[in-house]
């Protein structure tokens, strides 16, 4: 389930890496991170929108477990090899945790993803 797959034929990858998410969840009045699985995350650009968005598969299931647009303003931080932001999706924001392998490539994820929220960032200028 590593593959690009359904939803994604009118988008390009500007960067992928294979890494474990993490999200916030609340469970009987108490927060706690909710273990996602092992995907390969994948900062996808729409070919025609130029849209910007994030998106995981569970490497075993093929279940999207991370899938949201990127979007001005969002706060992107590292520490050794998390990666943490807050992603809005359903309409609620979601602190999100993505653990990779090094802190090299905790680093290049965080690069590529202010990146592409600088993108977003200009198409939102008038």
């Amino acid at each position: 389930h590593d593959q690009a797959g359904e939803g994604e034929e009118n988008e390009e990858t500007m960067h992928e890496i294979r890494s474990k998410a993490f999200k916030m969840v609340r469970n009987e009045g108490k927060s706690e991170w909710k273990d996602l699985g092992v995907g390969m995350l994948r900062l996808k650009k729409h070919k025609e929108t130029d849209s910007r968005r994030m998106l995981l598969r569970n490497s075993s299931t093929g279940k999207i477990t991370v899938n949201f647009l990127l979007y001005h303003g969002m706060n992107v931080t590292v520490a050794k090899n998390v990666v943490s932001f807050i992603g809005h999706t359903e309409g609620t924001s979601t602190p999100y945790r993505i653990k990779t392998k090094t802190e090299e490539q905790a680093k290049d994820l965080k690069s590529a993803l202010d990146h592409e929220i600088e993108f977003v960032h200009g198409k939102s200028e008038p």
